[in-house]
């Protein structure tokens, strides 16, 4: 007869943080993939999602998103700018702040990515119930969330 053991805190947290390893690698193939098909590298895709979520955004704030330094961002930026992907814009009443946007290409291009990534997810969990990859995304965000709120907090310190 098998009993089922009720893992420790410890076990718990070793598997959990195994299997976050994984997702990582995983999500990383796959950013990697969407990127290089749409000629981009997996971090300026990054920034181009997420001034498609924020609109427009300072250096210094995709820096802190993106978790990389603004000489960085900058670097990317230059780039994509050059591709006509994203345009910079100064603001009125204080011309030393400069702000980064999408331009109508850079729009279209991030639909066109986020399509693909769409389709490979979609690929790869086509053999699951819609109620399951469901419970998956809950799971995963109420990850995202404790890691968040576990920083947000020592960065309050």
């Amino acid at each position: 007869m098998t009993v089922n053991r009720v893992p420790d805190h410890g076990q718990a947290l070793h598997a959990l943080g195994h299997g976050i390893r994984r997702l990582n690698l995983q999500m990383k193939r796959v950013f990697l993939a969407v990127a290089q098909e749409g000629a981009l590298t997996p971090g300026q895709m990054g920034l181009l999602f997420h001034l498609a979520q924020d609109g427009t955004a300072k250096v210094s704030d995709l820096s802190d998103r993106l978790g990389i330094t603004p000489g960085a961002v900058t670097g990317m930026v230059d780039k994509l700018e050059e591709q006509g992907l994203v345009e910079r814009v100064r603001i009125r009443n204080d011309r030393r702040v400069v702000h980064v946007r999408l331009t109508d290409a850079g729009r279209r291009h991030v639909e066109q990515v986020r399509a693909r990534f769409m389709r490979l997810l979609g690929d790869a969990f086509r053999g699951f119930p819609a109620a399951r990859v469901a419970e998956m995304g809950a799971v995963v965000n109420a990850i995202a969330d404790a890691l968040e709120c576990h920083f947000e907090g020592e960065n309050r310190r």
